[in-house]
């Protein structure tokens, strides 16, 4: 009995074709979320990855219901954590946007890695 599997040349196109645009789906499902408002609380997690700041928001995303949160490993989190606070304490309208394959694992809510943030008018 014959246990191989043969393929034609042509329909070993259509597979690897089809495997790529799978692949590119996946990828465009692991994208970034979008979201707008102000910021109804920041909490500073001091024994949680070692000061991970965790941001609530008025508007969250249907992926991030829980809000953002960044890490103090960020390349830029200094700078960034001050522009949120100084946004927060003048009630300011920010434009929110995280990656929603990070998930942060501190809390049983969604809240997705801040990658960027801008303020609104």
């Amino acid at each position: 009995m014959d246990r191989h599997i043969y393929v034609k040349k042509e329909d070993s196109l259509k597979i690897v074709l089809t495997i790529i645009g799978l692949l590119m789906v996946a990828s465009v499902n692991a994208a970034q979320e979008d979201s707008h408002g102000t910021i109804t609380n920041i909490y500073s997690y001091t024994q949680y990855g070692g000061g991970d700041i965790q941001i609530q928001v008025s508007h969250p995303s249907p992926s991030c219901q829980g809000g953002f949160w960044l890490s103090p490993d960020d390349p830029g989190f200094t700078s960034t954590l001050s522009f949120l606070l100084s946004g927060y304490h003048a009630g300011s309208t920010f434009h929110f946007s995280g990656e929603n394959t990070q998930i942060w694992g501190g809390s049983g809510a969604d809240y997705c890695r801040l990658t960027s943030v801008g303020l609104r008018q």
